[in-house]
């Protein structure tokens, strides 16, 4: 029993440093995205003239990223 729950206990502080290397790659992704492509967020506003059209621009633009990422995944 008491082995068991050392195994447990490794295996939730091994997940919990996952999880920790995964939200930190993730922030610094996000990070880069914002840093590496200021031309084309400053077309989008200026190109967008409601509230409406930006928000669609932005989807379209995250969707255009997502079927990029999932077609080099295959």
């Amino acid at each position: 029993m008491a082995r068991q729950e050392r195994a447990r206990e490794k295996a939730l502080k091994r997940l919990a440093r996952l999880r920790r290397e995964a939200a930190a790659e993730i922030t610094r992704l996000i990070a880069f995205l914002d840093a590496s492509d200021p031309y084309v967020m400053n077309e989008l506003e200026e190109e967008c003239e409601d509230e409406g059209a930006h928000a669609k621009a932005g989807a379209a633009r995250k969707a255009a990223i997502i079927r990029g990422s999932s077609s080099r995944a295959r």
